[in-house]
């Protein structure tokens, strides 16, 4: 799917009038997708159809529905305007309307909705923020339980941008999505008001599309689809070689988790490479993998001896993840650099190895090998010399940005979590929850992308697919727990059932 700001979608629609598709053109496909959609999913033939519309542009695509499902055989097709067309194009719509439409008000809403078997929301459309207006949250609660709620673009309530809704806004089993997805809707809480997404051609040229500001979005069947085939000729070495660089002491479980995720991924062979009492420490709660024991300081991290045998250990890996639990003393920073600068597989930073590279960035820039940055907001902030604040309010800018400046796949975490990568279309995840919002989620995530780097996907193809996976891992966790209990570790049982068939 297409994943578009409403900024972007508003300039695609004026590009797209400038290339002929005028804007009525594009508000009657609009409709004509919703009818087509909802017909194929729901059937039309005798059923009652209740359409709320407003004022603008949103209410103008409700008009064309309306007009549309008059051809179809159903029992009856009301309107329930919440107020007048003011728009142009509304205006027109309405005036198109056949005799057969009844149009109601407010006052004929409760009967009306009570005996509908589809309930469509065209109230608002993209510019809406903040609260609804008293009266258009008391319609969007109206009806019975057992209609069909379809929302036109987006629900009635949410913010199409950043994800914020209503406590009222419009409850859809299906939301029917004009061109493109708005990025808001692939965020909590919005996300959880539009059931299913489906995005809509509504004859916006597809050449627009290839601009930069596009985004895009991977189902999880799509990322399991990406990763190499298992045949009856397969072996260990079929699958990579992962050289993990984590752990210190007080940060042990970090390595665990990275290591658990990445053998759950399907790495043929994973080498955790540690300070000597971590080896020490985990030994038993590792049993695939093999150890790399390291010199350390006295309080548990990596010395500066340990890059010299690292280096070495980097010969045959076809991945290397570095920076989970690793701290940021002056061991740790000589090993971040001696792999980036020595290593030829891909090399995955994560955690403390970004904080590392924090002070000497211009070795992330020159490193001998394809480089994935993996950093929350705050260590983009550190990364780009910016505030956390302004990393939130500007995230595809600096993903983008840090990218192009540094030659890497960026891997942004968060809320929509996006990946850039310089020449190729940032992809805006529509996976996870807040059950995520857990020390250790991000070690998990570090060592599934590192897993499928080693197998031999593209960096960039390794970090979409990880994340996606990721977060849907999380979302399978969270039906059958809960948000707030899940814990990193709950994800490393469902990552085998990700691929079952593949």
């Amino acid at each position: 799917m297409h994943v578009v700001t409403p900024k972007k979608m508003k300039e695609l629609e004026e590009q797209s009038e400038a290339a002929g598709v005028t804007c009525a053109q594009l508000m009657e496909n609009a409709g004509r997708a919703a009818f087509a959609c909802i017909q194929a999913r729901y059937g039309l033939v005798g059923k009652r159809i209740v359409i709320l519309c407003g004022g603008g542009n949103n209410g103008g695509d409700g008009y064309v529905l309306a007009r549309l499902c008059c051809s179809a055989a159903v029992a009856s097709v009301s309107i329930i305007a919440y107020e007048p067309p003011r728009s142009e194009l509304a205006k027109e719509m309405a005036a198109r309307l056949p005799d057969a439409v009844r149009c109601g008000t407010g006052d004929d809403a409760h009967a009306l909705l009570q005996d509908a078997d589809i309930i469509v929301d065209a109230l608002f459309g993209t510019g809406f923020h903040g609260m609804l207006p008293l009266a258009a949250a008391r319609l969007l609660a109206l009806g019975e339980e057992g209609a069909v709620r379809v929302a036109m673009d987006l629900p009635s309530g949410c913010d199409a941008k950043e994800g914020g809704c209503d406590p009222a806004a419009f409850q859809a089993n299906l939301t029917i999505c004009f061109g493109a997805v708005k990025t808001g809707l692939l965020n909590l809480p919005a996300r959880g008001r539009c059931g299913v997404l489906e995005e809509a051609d509504i004859g916006i040229p597809a050449q627009l599309y290839e601009d930069s500001d596009v985004m895009e979005t991977m189902t999880p069947q799509e990322a399991v689809g990406q990763m190499p085939p298992r045949t009856a000729q397969s072996h260990k070495g079929s699958f990579g070689r992962l050289l993990c660089v984590c752990g210190s002491v007080p940060m042990s479980g970090a390595a665990v988790m990275s290591v658990k995720s990445a053998l759950r991924c399907g790495t043929g062979l994973t080498t955790l490479a540690a300070p000597r009492d971590v080896v020490r420490n985990i030994a038993a709660a590792l049993t695939e993998n093999t150890f790399l024991p390291l010199p350390q300081t006295s309080d548990g991290y990596l010395s500066h001896e340990a890059a010299a045998v690292i280096v070495g250990a980097l010969t045959g890996a076809t991945a290397c993840l570095i920076g989970c639990g690793l701290g940021t003393g002056e061991g740790a920073r000589t090993v971040v650099r001696a792999v980036l600068e020595n290593a030829s597989c891909p090399v995955i930073v994560d955690a403390d190895g970004l904080n590392c590279a924090c002070t000497d960035i211009d070795i992330l820039r020159t490193a001998s090998c394809p480089v994935i940055l993996t950093p929350h907001p705050g260590e983009m902030a550190r990364l780009m010399q910016k505030d956390t604040a302004y990393v939130q309010q500007n995230r595809l800018q600096c993903a983008r940005e840090l990218a192009d400046r540094l030659g890497a796949t960026v891997v942004l975490k968060g809320v929509g979590t996006l990946i850039a990568a310089p020449g190729e279309r940032t992809y805006y995840n529509a996976t996870g929850n807040a059950g995520l919002a857990k020390g250790g989620s991000g070690d998990v995530l570090a060592g599934m992308i590192a897993s499928f780097v080693a197998q031999g996907l593209r960096p960039f193809d390794a970090a979409v697919c990880g994340v996606c996976l990721h977060g849907y891992a999380a979302d399978l966790v969270a039906a059958h727990t809960s948000m707030q209990g899940m814990l990193p570790t709950d994800l490393l049982a469902q990552l085998p059932l990700l691929f079952q068939g593949n």
